[in-house]
């Protein structure tokens, strides 16, 4: 059996409950059996958290409200589960990496230990689902990635990524390619739908070893990168910045996770703490501080927009609750394109503590530059900003600075020459309670995503006026892609 490298450091013992800056920090918000030693974690639609516990072979429940149900599901004696993952209709999987097979919980509790059995040599590590339900599996001894089935269907060697590559992490984006962090070779591997398989897609560098990984809302794909305490940038079309976020050597990062606003996090196992680092790349080393013994591991952004962390250290679950993610409360951002013009208009709701807004325009998605610097008026305040507009597409975002100098960013707006003919789909009505008409110009595959990035609902369009039923989604706001549009809506 392959062996993965894990290493612990000492650091001084916190109180529990803490306020660090914007966010709240709760150690010990659910804490699990002694023995469980959580390694993965994964959160459902409805906000109820799972833990994959190494130690004791079971799985763990805490709701939203953190009731802990200890041995929610029990594996087999020799499964030690390594990671987890939640499907759309509430389904639990993990990875076991000793037994070399995946086991899958029903909702209501009733678990089949050998729902897909691998190949003998597989010991895989990471788990991921995609809008499909299908099931993959990052095989670390023999270096493949396994796909099953929402019934089951194994394929053992879906994707062959080569010799010593040991993949870790997997994961999905919205277009169903699976990426994989590889630990042996420090490389990120790229297989889309169909299974055609890019390795390496990117090269982290020498010593990187990437453990976690994670996707954002635009498909770019960050790695959490073990050996050498960086987190690796890889864009939608491949472009690799190996360190974008370079952390202290002693962090030791294994988990990783993006927020709505696209802010990454880091779970650093060998400092117990954690990292955050904003759009732009800007590093905050140590965001959090965890107890000396916690060694996080999973770490996860719940759909309340908390962040959930498996500590495999001390046996819990924290929680942080990072407080207002913008210098705003509300913020209406949103332009117009005509003769080459476009006018800018944007609505706050409670400023606080903010300087002056930073509008920034790209050409290509990737790299922006300062169009304006305009002074914050105060809340709910109204801003209206005209420029030239020669090219056909750009995309414009804001950059709020506090007084302090702490910044964030606002999500991106695209304005285009042909803005009104690709105006296909529509979504109403806004909010929804049981269901939405989308009328669409074309038929396609409408993928519905939540604020975390998760997709919860795919649809296929006709052409014409749909009716979709969102009863079973949770109250908030929802966005879809589709032939390369976004339509958003909020659900009751």
């Amino acid at each position: 059996m392959k062996k993965l490298l894990l290493c612990t450091i000492l650091l001084a013992t916190l109180a529990n409950v803490r306020f660090l800056l914007a966010q709240t920090v709760t150690e010990s918000w659910a804490p699990l059996a002694s023995g469980a030693k959580p390694y993965g974690i994964a959160i459902d639609g409805s906000g109820n958290i799972y833990t994959a516990n190494n130690s004791n072979n079971s799985v763990s429940k805490i709701t939203s409200s953190g009731m802990v149900t200890e041995y929610w599901a029990i594996l087999a004696n020799n499964a030690t589960p390594y990671s987890i993952v939640t499907d759309a209709t509430g389904n639990v999987y993990t990875a076991n990496y000793s037994n070399n097979t995946v086991s899958k919980i029903t909702p209501d509790g009733t678990v089949t230990q050998s729902w897909a059995i691998l190949a003998t040599t597989a010991y895989p590590a990471g788990i991921a689902t995609d809008g499909s339900g299908d099931i993959y599996t990052a095989n670390y001894g023999n270096s493949t990635v396994s796909k099953i089935t929402p019934d089951g269907i194994v394929t053992q060697s879906w994707a062959n990524l080569g010799n010593y590559v040991y993949p870790y992490g997997i994961t999905t984006d919205g277009s169903g390619n699976v990426y994989t962090a590889n630990y042996g070779n420090s490389t990120v591997s790229k297989i889309t739908a169909g299974g055609v398989v890019t390795q390496p897609w990117a090269m982290l560098g020498a010593g990187a070893q990437p453990i976690g990984i994670a996707v954002d809302a635009s498909g770019s794909v960050y790695t959490a990168n073990f050996v050498n305490a960086t987190v690796s940038k890889i864009t939608s079309d491949g472009v690799a910045t190996p360190t974008w976020g370079t952390l202290t050597p002693v962090a030791g990062p294994i988990g990783i996770t993006v927020d709505a606003f696209g802010n990454v996090y880091t779970a650093n196992y060998t400092n117990s703490t954690v990292s955050r680092i904003t759009p732009d790349g800007t590093v905050t080393q140590a965001w959090v501080t965890l107890a000396s013994n916690a060694n996080p591991q999973g770490i996860r952004v719940g759909v309340d927009g908390n962040l959930y962390i498996a500590n495999n250290g001390n046996s819990t679950i924290s929680k942080i609750e990072p407080g207002s993610p913008l210098p705003v409360t509300r913020l209406d951002f949103n332009g117009t394109l005509q003769n080459s013009m476009a006018q800018i208009q944007w609505q706050s709701g409670v400023e606080a503590n903010l300087n002056h807004y930073a509008l920034e325009k790209s050409t290509d998605g990737k790299i922006y530059s300062l169009v304006a610097k305009v002074t914050a008026s105060g809340s709910n305040s109204k801003y209206t900003f005209a420029t030239l507009q020669p090219e056909p597409v750009a995309y414009y975002r804001l950059k709020m600075i506090n007084n302090d100098g702490r910044s964030d960013i606002s999500t991106v707006i695209t304005l285009s020459q042909k803005t009104e003919d690709i105006n296909v789909v529509k979504v109403y009505p806004i909010p929804a309670a049981d269901h939405v008409f989308i009328s669409a110009e074309k038929s396609g595959r409408l993928s519905i995503y939540n604020m975390t990035g998760q997709v919860v609902k795919i649809v296929e369009l006709k052409k014409g006026v749909n009716q979709i039923n969102i009863n079973n989604l949770n109250a908030g706001v929802y966005v879809g892609t589709i032939h390369g549009q976004t339509v958003k809506f909020i659900k009751n």
